[in-house]
């Protein structure tokens, strides 16, 4: 993990290595975080991109949820132009979102996570290729992914369970 604030991401760490019980380490930069990413989230308030090709590898993928108003970016145009990138709301995407934030337009969009979900995209299609999440905060559909998730990890016996009311 990465905080610029390295305080904040060792208390962090504490935190979530008691929760989950998983190792877990700190990165001294963002580029040493992103070298062995395969999965990277982003939740910040940059209104400059921070993310750009040469920092990711083949098939990494990135969920970017800081973009939720105008002017807000953490993923640059490079990337998204280069990736399969999802959305949860194709006009909110460009009118306050990650594609409207580094100046791009829904031509950008792949798809809207529910045109996966109900299977009329197909997402992903190559191992190797990056996706971008590129989410604006709809929480109706935020439930729905997370509930098709949770059915299908309780199919196949992944994940932990836990009480979300304790």
């Amino acid at each position: 993990m990465y905080d610029v604030d390295v305080e904040q991401a060792h208390r962090f760490l504490k935190r979530l290595e008691q929760e989950l019980g998983l190792p877990i380490t700190v990165a001294q930069t963002l580029e040493d975080s992103l070298a062995n990413s395969r999965i990277i989230i982003t939740a910040t308030w940059s209104r400059a991109p921070f993310i750009f090709p040469d920092m990711i590898k083949p098939g990494t993928h990135i969920t970017t949820i800081g973009p939720d108003e105008p002017g807000k970016s953490e993923v640059s145009a490079e990337v998204i132009r280069r990736a399969l990138f999802v959305c949860d709301s194709r006009e909110l995407a460009v009118d306050m979102g990650a594609i409207g934030g580094v100046g791009l337009d829904a031509e950008s969009i792949a798809a809207e996570i529910g045109e996966i979900l109900n299977g009329k995209h197909q997402g992903r299609t190559d191992p190797a290729e990056i996706t971008v999440y590129g989410a604006v905060g709809l929480a109706f559909q935020d439930l729905a992914a997370a509930w098709v998730t949770y059915q299908k990890a309780k199919e196949v016996h992944l994940g932990l369970e836990f009480d979300f009311l304790k």
